[in-house]
Parts: C-alpha cells; sequence; structure tokens
C-alpha cells in the first residue's frame, strides 16, 4: 500500500467528472470553507416545487423549498474529519451514502454549504449533454476576440 505524508488539517477536494463548468471560484470558496469549518458542499436553492412520494404512486408531503438545496460539487474536507468519519460508518449507514458530504452529515458533522452556480451542471442524461454543450460553446465564443 502507497504511504504518504499528510496532516489531518490538510484539505482535500472532491469533484464530479460529470460537472465540467465549475469555477474558480467556487473551487475556491470550498477550500476556503473547509479550511474554517470542516465540511462542505457546493449547493443551489431548489427553484422547483419539491415533492415527496415514499411509494411512488400518490404525493406524501410538499416541503418547504425555501429549506431545500441541491447539491453539486465540489465537497470540501479536512482529511482527518473526512477519514473520521468514514471510519465511524456502520455498514447500514454505508449501503445509503449518495455523496461525500453526507458521509459527514450522517455521522453529526456540520458541514458547511457554500454557493454553487446553475452552470456547474450534472450531465447525467442526453438533454444535459445537450445544453453542456450550448453552454461550452457560448464559453468558447465570449472568450473569443471579434474582429
Amino acid at each position: 500500500m502507497y504511504e504518504f505524508n499528510h496532516n489531518e488539517n490538510d484539505i482535500i477536494v472532491l469533484h464530479d467528472a460529470v460537472r465540467p463548468f465549475t469555477s474558480v471560484e467556487i473551487l475556491k470558496n470550498c477550500i476556503e470553507a473547509a479550511k474554517e469549518y470542516g465540511a462542505t458542499i457546493a449547493t443551489i436553492p431548489a427553484v422547483d416545487t419539491m415533492l415527496v412520494s415514499k411509494g411512488g404512486e400518490f404525493l406524501d408531503d410538499v416541503p418547504n423549498r425555501k429549506t431545500i438545496l441541491h447539491g453539486q460539487a465540489p465537497d470540501g474536507f479536512k482529511l482527518g474529519v473526512l477519514k473520521k468519519a468514514i471510519e465511524e460508518l456502520t455498514l447500514e449507514e454505508r449501503k445509503i451514502i449518495t455523496g461525500t458530504a453526507q458521509i459527514c452529515c450522517v455521522k453529526g458533522y456540520k458541514v458547511k454549504v457554500i454557493q454553487g452556480d446553475v452552470k456547474n451542471m450534472k450531465i447525467t442524461v442526453e438533454q444535459d449533454l445537450i445544453l453542456a454543450e450550448r453552454i461550452y460553446k457560448q464559453e468558447v465564443e465570449s472568450q473569443c476576440v471579434k474582429l
């Protein structure tokens, strides 16, 4: 096994490869928040009405969307915080984890939310790819010098 020198306060940033439009500002904010709070995640507010259907057939609840955020990436952590949270996970908790920040949340660690960006989208389905291509083209065109 490879050994590397590390400090419990070293910052680790985890990012989804399916989010190609993360800005330098989000990365900087993630690192700074991780230094201060130990764990952080980029988020954007929910704009749609969020619905809960436990069985998938009928509506069970309509939570207040002012308290709902869409999680993005990156997630940032002090290495010691993330390592300890992972080590504390039970087998049952491991089965429900869908994101890295959730590991800390499940184990009772506070996770600081930072402002993400709607452009920091996740490319999952074909429609996402079409939108991503448009965003990319727009970004490239905005950086070109017009003659």
